[in-house]
């Protein structure tokens, strides 16, 4: 709880993953990947429940283990590649509701943001509430300038890839370009129910850096998650 409003901790861990299977429970510094966000929940101090949505019995496992709720397991039909995020948080809300759980805010943490701290989450808190928000949603600045960023045709030409004047005025302009990374997003329960979306004109933006708000998606990016916290173990 946090200003006298009910907070409910959520965490999607899909079983399947092409890129790095069973990526959610892989250890990671000999702890499983799902831990580090649990742990991060826990310590913010704010949930009154952690629940973690999954298809997996192993994840289940570790997520109980660990100290979150897993009062079922996700249906097949959303628990796909092709799968929408916004589908599981829908069959979340369902399930709460059927259940007369009552939540004022919905706080969404994604596993494979391990670097983000309580301290993130509580940063973001302080945005929520500062701003009156609807929805806060992390972002992370892109490390790259826009007008360096194309698709490539089948044969791999560059002749048009660079758009010179936009490479440009990015550049002396100084503009920054930010990426949603999903390590966290807090909504007011009841308009998330209501929208199933996480956009609209009170949504606004924590800005994490680079590090907390690294995104693991393949080998390299858990490689890297694992550089960087044996980095702070020895500091």
């Amino acid at each position: 709880m946090i200003k006298d409003l009910s907070v409910i901790g959520f965490i999607p861990a899909r079983g399947g993953s092409k890129t790095l299977p069973n990526k959610n429970i892989l250890p990671l510094n000999e702890k499983p990947l799902i831990a580090y966000t649990i742990e991060a929940a826990r310590s913010a101090n704010i949930c009154d429940e952690i629940l973690v949505s999954t298809d997996s019995r192993q994840i289940r496992d570790v997520a109980c283990n660990g100290g979150a709720s897993v009062p079922f397991l996700r249906p097949e039909d959303i628990s796909r590649d092709s799968s929408q995020m916004i589908e599981v948080v829908a069959h979340t809300l369902e399930w709460l509701s059927n259940q007369n759980r009552q939540f004022d805010i919905f706080l969404y943490l994604q596993p494979t943001s391990p670097l983000r701290s309580a301290k993130d989450i509580l940063k973001a808190f302080d945005v929520f509430f500062s701003k009156e928000a609807d929805h806060v949603i992390s972002v992370r600045e892109c490390p790259f300038f826009m007008g360096r960023v194309n698709t490539l045709p089948s044969d791999h030409n560059m002749k048009t890839f660079i758009n010179r004047s936009t490479e440009y005025s990015n550049r002396q302009e100084g503009q920054n370009y930010y990426e949603v990374n999903g390590a966290i997003i807090i909504s007011k329960l009841n308009v998330l129910k209501m929208t199933k979306s996480w956009y609209n004109e009170r949504s606004f933006a924590y800005v994490m850096d680079r590090r907390n708000g690294l995104d693991i998606d393949d080998r390299f990016d858990f490689e890297l998650a694992e550089f960087l916290l044996k980095k702070s173990n020895e500091s």
